[in-house]
């Protein structure tokens, strides 16, 4: 792969080709957003968690 992509070729590289070259699949975007929801769904149910987590009194205390 090093070979092919040479700084010389590159640069020889229309500005569509380079935008080809760097572009992801629409499946990989689609996942990427699926991914990407999943996070924000469980950010949220462990700020709910947190939120109702009971406050230990004292000296006890629970590891994160």
């Amino acid at each position: 792969l090093p070979a092919l992509l040479t700084s010389e070729n590159v640069h020889q590289m229309t500005v569509e080709k380079l935008k080809e070259l760097a572009a992801e699949s629409p499946d990989v975007r689609t996942q990427r957003g699926d991914l990407e929801n999943e996070i924000r769904i469980l950010k949220e149910g462990l700020r709910r968690c947190q939120r109702h987590r009971p406050q230990l009194r004292g000296k006890l205390s629970c590891p994160d």
